[in-house]
This record gives structure tokens, sequence and C-alpha cells, in this order.
């Protein structure tokens, strides 16, 4: 519990923001409580408990409990503009960090294939607000595009809801490289894929992403995720999310790309979180 006050006091605080998807947004639309606010605006507040399958004893690794807030104001009808606001303790080590602010506008929507596939592009800036990037990798901010594709597979049998975010961008940095020595990164891009079958009022989601990059040298350092997620919205309008993720470099001291696991003891992590839509 005085975990949880010291989470909450720090965010209402300082905050700072934290990356969140198109996808995501548009699947806890209906999680939602009418309070006073104002018509176009929206406030998604979480909280979560995460922690690697490894035991606590190994240094690789870590229970973290994280509080975050995503308010979103639609405009213009066919735009709106999101900013998600995260805070993190670690438990180990007894550190609080926040994430990178980012603002994302998203652009009016369109249709292709008979309105088959929705379409959602937006652009995004990162601000320096992540304490240990700021100090440690010497982070200055950033600025990306991109666009999410949504439709439906096998919508008259057994549907299931797909879609795939495209983005890319580049990182901001005053030096070059890091505290250990190390590149930092310049150019990257993230493609994401993501299956959801929902059964009433469950769904679960199956999702990878695969992240290419470039440092400042040119080299490039891909990165993966694979996450499962199991999720439930209950009728008090809280939506529950227990996930697997896994993830870390693609690639192995050859090159190659065998460094991808679905299971790891070190990089696999489990976590529970709830989500709390406020309109």
């Amino acid at each position: 519990m005085k975990a949880l006050l010291s989470l909450i006091v720090l965010l209402l605080g300082g905050g700072a923001f934290a990356q969140t998807n198109v996808t995501n947004l548009d699947i806890n639309e209906g999680v939602s409580k009418s309070v006073l606010l104002p018509k176009d605006l929206t406030v998604r507040v979480g909280m979560g408990f995460a922690g690697t399958v490894s035991d606590e004893s190994q240094s690789e690794g870590s229970r973290t409990a994280t509080l975050s807030l995503t308010p979103t104001y639609k405009f213009n009808k066919d735009y709106r503009i999101t900013a998600s606001a995260s805070v993190t303790q670690e438990y180990e080590i007894e550190r609080v960090f926040y994430s990178n602010t980012r603002l994302t506008l998203y652009l009016p929507t369109w249709t292709l294939l008979n309105d088959s596939i929705t379409v959602y592009p937006s652009v995004a800036g990162s601000l320096p607000t992540n304490n240990i990037a700021y100090r440690d990798e010497s982070f200055r901010g950033a600025l990306s595009g991109g666009a999410s594709f949504t439709g439906t597979l096998l919508s008259k049998t057994f549907p299931v809801s797909v879609y795939y975010n495209l983005s890319g961008g580049r990182n901001l940095h005053k030096f070059r490289r890091n505290n250990l020595r190390t590149a930092n990164t310049e150019y990257f891009i993230s493609h994401s894929l993501g299956l959801t079958k929902g059964i009433k009022k469950a769904s679960i989601t199956l999702a990878g992403t695969l992240n290419p990059a470039w440092d400042y040298n040119g080299d490039y350092e891909p990165t993966y995720s694979l996450s499962q997620t199991l999720s439930y919205a209950a009728d008090n309008g809280v939506l529950y999310n227990l996930s697997h993720a896994t993830g870390g470099r693609a690639l192995d001291y050859r090159g190659d790309f065998s460094n991808v696991d679905l299971l790891d003891d070190y990089r696999s992590r489990i976590s529970f979180n709830l989500v709390y839509t406020i309109k």
C-alpha cells in the first residue's frame, strides 16, 4: 500500500507519458463511466504489476508496479490527441522512474477494400522525461509517424480481429554514445501484428513486434517482443488484463535471427493490470 500511495503522489506531482497505440484505445472504448468531464475528453487510468519468471535472487529478476494516466481529446470530429503518463517503481532496488513524454496526434481515418480495413494514421513526438534515459543515454526526444490497419478475419464463421501497426522515426540524443560507451539508437522502425478473439466479455490477444533499429554508427540492432493477453471487461467498468511477454535483441552473436524465444527464464514477464476509462 505504501508503494501504491507513493506512485499516486509521484504521478500527480510530475507524471510522464508512455506510448499507447490506437488499437488499444479502440478496444477499451466501451469501458467507461459518465462524470463531469468535457464532452470530447476521456481519461484512462491504469494500474499494473509485473515481474520476470526467474527467482527474485537472480540479478535479472525484476518486480515492478506501474500507475498510468492517458487522456484523449477529440476535436474537429476526425482528429484526436492523446498523451500517456506512467510512473514505475522497481521493488528490488527501490527505484522510481518516469517514462518519456509522448504526444500522439491521430489523423482522420479511411477505409480500404470495400471498408473491410480501417486505417488510423498518426504522428507523434516524445519528450525526455524518463530520468534514466535522460541521464544514461542523453536522450533528448524523438519524432515518429505511422499507421494502424485493423480488420476482421473469418467474419461469418469465427470472427477474429486483426491489426497491423507500422511506424518509424528518429531519436535525438545529446551524445552518440551512452554512459556504457555503447552507441545510442538513432533510427527505428516498428512492425506489430496482433490477433484478438472476443467471447462475450472476455478476449484473448496474441501479438508480436519486430523493431529494426540503427545506431549512430549505422549498425543494425533489431529487437522483438511476443505477448499473450487474456482480458475481461467487468460490469463495474474495469478492464482486467493478464499477460505474458518476452523480448529483447533479435540477433545472436553471429548476426542471425536465432535469439527469438517464446519463453525465457530471464526475459519472460508476467503482468496483471486493470484499466478504467472515464468519460
